[in-house]
């Protein structure tokens, strides 16, 4: 009886994170940037599939702490562990968005100083999110139906098809599955950020799996 009731919960397991996988190679063929201060607006992530440019005051509690965890100010610093408790941040995705099943979030910190021009990036994870700390940048976010458009090319390449935003503090910026991106900054900017990526029970371990991959395949 108990191994029957096993099988039964494996077998639900592996639907609804087949399910979720699914679910998550939608995306918005005509999806651009919603610039927003209101949190209720946030609602709509789910079921519009655009990325939002969301403004939170509440970010300013954290800047202490996280500028307190860098090893290095005066060097760049490329997803430094963050082990600050960031509810402000984790509460966006569970009670805004409202994803359900979250699991444990992962969160690090970056600062880029000077001229940089990063590599183009892919989300694959269920949520994305840069939440701006200190300073500015500029982020081109492009949509997954370029995707034959953009791969294996150069930045000014491909800047054309994105979609540009400019970061500055207490900015958190929220991406949705298979969109690329690439953040940049100038010779005289300096930007200091959360990275946060938020998946579900049932698809951390598949997402950690494309993740890596999607990492390869992009170098």
């Amino acid at each position: 009886m108990i191994l029957l009731f096993l099988k039964i919960i494996i077998l639900l397991f592996i639907i609804i994170t087949l399910i979720q996988l699914i679910s998550l190679q939608k995306y918005n063929k005509d999806g651009y940037i919603i610039s927003t201060e209101d949190s209720q607006i946030l609602r709509n992530f789910s079921k519009d599939l655009n990325p939002y440019l969301f403004t939170s005051n509440e970010l300013s509690i954290y800047h202490k702490d996280i500028i307190g965890l860098l090893p290095d100010k005066d060097m760049n610093i490329k997803d430094h562990s963050c082990n600050v408790s960031l509810e402000k941040i984790d509460i966006i995705v569970k009670d805004y968005i409202n994803k359900p099943y979250i699991s444990p979030p992962k969160h690090t910190i970056s600062l880029i100083k000077g001229e940089s021009n990063e590599s183009l990036q892919r989300c694959v994870h269920d949520i994305l999110l840069f939440s701006i700390i200190e300073g500015e940048g500029t982020i081109y976010l492009f949509n997954p139906k370029h995707k034959r458009d953009i791969l294996h090319k150069e930045n000014y390449q491909i800047k054309k098809w994105g979609h540009k935003m400019q970061l500055k503090q207490n900015n958190i910026m929220i991406i949705p599955t298979n969109w690329y991106y690439l953040i940049e900054t100038k010779d005289t900017e300096k930007i200091i950020y959360i990275r946060s990526i938020f998946d579900t029970y049932f698809t951390w371990f598949p997402n950690l799996v494309k993740d890596y991959i999607s990492s390869d395949f992009l170098r």
